[in-house]
């Protein structure tokens, strides 16, 4: 798709003006028509002018409450502001240096968070700062608890100067509006090699192209209604999120922050608001289906379309397991915060899908090249490059590594990619991860490959641990499948028959849970911390029951047995959130051969009702051969 000029750039409220006002935009706790959404995007574009925040104008924009996120958001577009999306989640030190780098003229931000900066010291005086009064959340319920969230603040004087109340005296205007595509649209900050994080710059004329690739792709309009969970600080959550059904004219349902517990509850939005488009990453796909109440009635879901799968590689054992449930195919992609979202689509139609690829170029250009940046043969794997024109403008203030990235129009990814003779291509590996043992080179996402064809392992991941005569050693982490529990001896056994001896894992970890960023995506280093704690793990010995739920509970919070005790609960345990508690919850389930129901897990509010609970289900204590 060619690059949109500033003669044929779309609006990015096409699909929205032609909506009657009091139809559903977004459904978030609380229901915004797209009546309600135009009127406070309009009286935000009067605020902004007087303010004097103009076109191109950078601003932070970090609030927990996803209905706002997603006003600002559209608002800062429509009006050719920069909004630079950050996580409220992050600590006051990741704040600090996002913010002293991107040097922004604006910030809105919950004024908790507002609260807790030093403005005088490395905030400029002249920026222009909007504090956000979130809606009060419920406090002590179960999933804010293991959500890590703190109970709500005590309710905040009305302050005429904060939003939403600034808006009872605003009047409405026009947005400003975008001029040319090449024009910055927004900036999102994302992880990668350096120590700090890097800025993506996405260009109008960027995320309009993109935008209509998902649209034709997706099968997308107004009379969509997508189910999308993500977080709205990653392009899967925002762009794929509001942005896009505000572009289609679609409806947004966001009924709860994904967590194990909510499982029933998505099972029921899936019904109850007749979704059509189901978007998730295969770590939500797998707890929906590990966690399912099991009296639940078939799946019948007649109006929806489209099972659609991002953000990580989809093991084939679960794509199969979807497949079934869902009784129709499932979508996969394949993108990059710097491709907008996406760029090789797997589905929906014929054409495009084979199960186990990320399918192929759609609206782009592909090439996979080895180290001279030569084009390999069919079947040869090599590094994934993409040319197109939802492709990023830079990296913010990072010239030296937008350089190693843009070449001569081509983002190089960093992925390691093959294409088989029909141009469906698979994901293999990722250049940067190759471990290096004795001089050689070993992919470690083969080694994983190979790990998870045993019929004990669920899925597996390997890196590569520092080695004072091997340099590195290949060590793996697998969770276990098909109720199976392996054991390290036969899982090397196994690999020695299908890998060459310097590939085969030195050691091999078992663990209830791959630990994931909130994108969804394994967390490498989190992995070589779990073999670095590993001596203290195999030295547990269950003395008694309360030492072991301690004990496993210390592995599942990642911090020390001592430090806990029967009162520990999610609001006084670092560590202790939503993926933690199901952490625990399977590692009681292993080590004392029982099995919770949905009560069950609910109902450990902490680590006197986990002791109680196993006592319950057992009589007595782990089983002896621990």
């Amino acid at each position: 798709m060619p690059h949109p000029d500033s003669n044929n750039l779309p609006p990015l409220n096409q699909g929205a003006k032609e909506q009657k006002p009091d139809k559903l935009f977004l459904s978030a706790g609380s229901s915004l028509s797209y009546g309600k959404l135009e009127e406070t995007i309009h009286k935000l574009s009067t605020w902004y002018r007087q303010k004097g925040m103009t076109s191109g104008q950078r601003t932070i924009l970090a609030c927990q409450d996803d209905q706002i996120s997603a006003i600002f958001f559209l608002s800062m577009l429509r009006n050719g502001l920069v909004p630079v999306l950050i996580d409220p989640e992050l600590t006051d030190r990741e704040f600090r240096e996002i913010i002293e780098f991107s040097e922004p003229e604006g910030i809105v931000a919950d004024v908790g968070l507002l609260k807790t900066w030093n403005r005088d010291s490395w905030i400029s005086e002249r920026t222009i700062m909007l504090p956000v009064v979130q809606k009060t959340r419920q406090s002590g319920n179960l999933f804010n608890k293991l959500l890590g969230k703190k109970k709500a603040d005590r309710v905040e004087p009305e302050n005429p100067d904060a939003y939403p109340h600034i808006l009872e005296a605003l009047e409405e205007s026009g947005p400003g509006g975008v001029q040319d595509a090449s024009q910055l649209a927004y900036i999102l900050f994302t992880s990668g090699t350096t120590s700090r994080p890097k800025g993506v710059e996405i260009s109008h004329g960027a995320l309009m192209a993109h935008l209509q690739t998902l649209r034709n792709q997706f099968g997308y309009n107004e009379q969509t209604r997508l189910l999308n969970l993500l977080p709205l600080n990653h392009v899967d959550g925002m762009i794929h999120g509001p942005v896009l059904s505000y572009f289609c004219g679609a409806s947004l349902f966001r009924p709860c922050q994904f967590q194990p517990q909510s499982v029933q509850l998505v099972w029921d939005t899936l019904y109850a608001e007749r979704i059509t488009h189901f978007l998730a990453v295969p770590t939500m796909f797998a707890l929906l289906i590990q966690m399912e109440d099991t009296n639940h009635p078939p799946l019948n879901c007649e109006d929806l379309q489209c099972l659609i799968s991002t953000g990580a590689g989809m093991p084939e054992s679960l794509w199969k397991q979807l497949e079934e449930r869902f009784q129709m195919p499932l979508c996969n992609f394949y993108g990059m915060t710097e491709t907008v979202t996406g760029g090789l689509f797997c589905g929906p139609d014929s054409d495009t899908r084979k199960m186990g690829t990320v399918g192929k170029p759609v609206d782009c250009e592909i090439r996979i090249v080895d180290d001279s940046g030569a084009e390999v043969s069919q079947g040869t794997a090599g590094e994934l490059w993409i040319r197109g024109a939802n492709i990023m403008t830079a990296y913010h203030r990072a010239p030296d590594e937008t350089q190693k990235v843009l070449r001569d129009g081509w983002l190089v990814t960093g992925d390691l990619a093959q294409q088989d003779p029909c141009g469906f291509v698979s994901i293999v590996g990722r250049k940067k991860n190759l471990i290096i043992t004795g001089g050689r080179n070993v992919n470690p996402e083969e080694v994983a490959r190979v790990l998870c064809q045993h019929e004990a392992v669920a899925t597996a991941t390997v890196v590569g641990l520092d080695d004072p005569v091997w340099g590195e050693s290949v060590s793996a982490c697998v969770v276990p499948g098909n109720n199976h529990l392996p054991d390290e001896t036969s899982l090397i056994e196994f690999s020695r028959k299908l890998l060459a001896p310097y590939k085969v894992p030195r050691q091999i970890l078992i663990v209830d849970e791959l630990p994931k960023g909130k994108s969804g995506k394994v967390a490498l280093q989190k992995v070589k911390d779990l073999f670095l704690n590993r001596a203290s793990a195999n030295a547990k010995v269950a003395i008694d029951l309360e030492q072991t739920v301690f004990d496993l509970a210390a592995s599942s919070f990642n911090t020390q047995p001592d430090k806990l005790n029967l009162a520990s609960r999610p609001e006084n345990t670092p560590g202790w959130d939503s993926f933690a508690h199901m952490n625990l919850i399977m590692a009681l389930e292993q080590s004392f051969n029982i099995s919770l129901n949905a009560r069950e897990v609910m109902g450990v509010q902490c680590l006197e009702d986990a002791v109680t609970t196993v006592r319950k289900l057992t009589g007595s204590g782990p089983d002896p051969e621990l």
